[in-house]
């Protein structure tokens, strides 16, 4: 090789090799910037197959009812469980306007309406359990699709189990207050005349594996019609293969192996904490009695991880995970009753309910966690009182906050509020929450999830 040709070769190699020294100084990394938070949402976004979904529902759990729980229990800068969820978005509420003949939107929903969306995918009018609007047609729940899946299946309440919310997955009746045998309000509902019967009657009646909440005395009342003519709910539900109890105690001993249902107040479950509520004059600065409950009455975290732990050990080893739905209904009662106190305290444990959820989703990662809500409620944070009610809250961190209430005339049970609501989740698929949604979404994000949608 002449010098001339050897001396270009030379200096080809020594381009081509200074290059590639200068390519792998490039390629060091830099070290993160401390500011950008998105590795902290994209730990949070998980690929893969659904085993279990657990739904959380909040009954009047707007952005102001966790709001007002995050400041007086940990003060403006502390962070609820349900914060930490970082795939967030909000859903739109209404209902169906079939109370004025119209399938056009009512902007201010009711619980079984709104319970009736995301259980079934369809909107439906005021004070409906999951049937359709004009028709009185049953509409097929995520439970009910869930269990002809193989999938077990679970509902929590703090209220009656016969309550809106709750009864979404497990019955069909055109008026939410047909809730026991003998109700007037049932009409063709009612076996006698024969329909399906009343909330209790159904839930006796359903395949649901575990059923826990308040609402013994509707579950005492008579059947009129069927095969138990003339027997009690309870004894129809022990009939159909429930054991029944009704304290915490037999909760946290339970080891049966037939379904269970719990029964364990008349009506709705004790709130934990209460307090003066709003009023016009005459109010005071107040921190809120805590540690109301009757001891023999579950918690809604007890009731939930006792939920979790008996739907899961039901369904280990096979192919279907479970469906649990866990309602805490105090916050919206709270709000109704211009109480703070028990608005904030039913918040607060609804929180440690979802605490308990997530860290069951975290040991088994093919767990879908949602957290939404109803429908807005009454009560706002305000400067000062101004309202036509109002009450003052000294909170844990030592200042004032003042809640005011003005959705109801005169001392009427306070409103609810037709804006969006929160929904957080956590777990595969939970991205598909993310933004603005409709809460018949919820329903298509479930089905999908456990690929139980009915086929047309």
């Amino acid at each position: 090789m002449k010098f001339g040709t050897r001396l270009i070769v030379a200096v080809l190699a020594a381009v081509v090799l200074g290059g590639a020294a200068v390519g792998v100084a490039a390629k060091k990394k830099k070290k993160g910037d401390p500011t950008d938070k998105t590795v902290n949402v994209k730990s949070q976004l998980k690929p893969g197959p659904v085993r279990n979904v657990i739904l959380f529902i909040g009954d009047g759990m707007d952005e102001t009812a966790v709001t007002a729980g995050r400041n007086y229990h940990l003060g403006a800068n502390g962070r609820l469980m349900m914060d930490r969820l970082k795939l967030a978005g909000s859903v739109t509420t209404y209902a169906m306007n079939e109370l004025m003949g119209s399938k056009k939107p009512f902007y201010v929903t009711d619980s079984a309406a709104s319970g009736t969306a995301w259980a079934t995918g369809q909107k439906t009018g005021l004070f409906r359990i999951s049937s359709e609007a004009f028709t009185d047609k049953p509409l097929t729940t995520i439970a009910e699709l869930a269990q002809r899946r193989g999938y077990r299946t679970g509902n929590v309440s703090t209220d009656s189990v016969t309550g809106a919310t709750p009864a979404v997955q497990m019955a069909h009746v055109r008026m939410r207050n047909c809730q026991a045998p003998g109700d007037g309000v049932c009409l063709t509902d009612a076996k006698s005349e024969g329909g399906l019967g009343s909330i209790a009657e159904q839930a006796a009646d359903s395949k649901m594996d575990l059923i826990l909440g308040g609402g013994r005395g509707d579950f005492e009342g008579t059947i009129p019609a069927g095969p138990d003519t003339g027997k009690t709910v309870i004894e129809s539900a022990q009939r159909q293969g429930f054991d029944v109890i009704g304290t915490k105690a037999e909760l946290d001993s339970y080891s049966g192996k037939k379904r269970l249902l719990g029964l364990f107040a008349d009506g709705t479950i004790t709130p934990e904490w209460n307090g003066q509520p709003a009023m016009r004059e005459g109010f005071v600065a107040q921190r809120c009695e805590t540690g109301k409950r009757p001891a023999e009455q579950p918690s809604l975290t007890n009731m939930t991880k006792r939920a979790i732990s008996f739907l899961n050990k039901r369904s280990k080893g096979k192919k279907k995970g479970f469906f649990l739905q866990v309602e805490g209904a105090g916050i919206d009662k709270g709000a109704h009753a211009a109480n703070p106190c028990r608005q904030i305290g039913e918040l607060v444990a609804f929180d440690a309910a979802v605490k308990a959820g997530i860290q069951f989703a975290k040991k088994s990662p093919r767990t879908l966690v949602i957290v939404t809500a109803d429908h807005g409620q009454s009560g706002q944070i305000l400067p000062g009182p101004g309202a036509d009610k109002s009450a003052i809250l000294i909170t844990n961190e030592g200042e004032r906050m003042v809640m005011g209430y003005a959705t109801a005339k005169n001392d009427s049970s306070q409103e609810h509020a037709g804006i969006t609501v929160p929904v957080r989740s956590f777990g595969p698929r939970a991205a598909n929450l993310m933004g603005l949604k409709n809460q018949t979404d919820i329903f298509d994000v479930i089905v999908d999830a456990l690929k139980i949608r009915a086929k047309k």
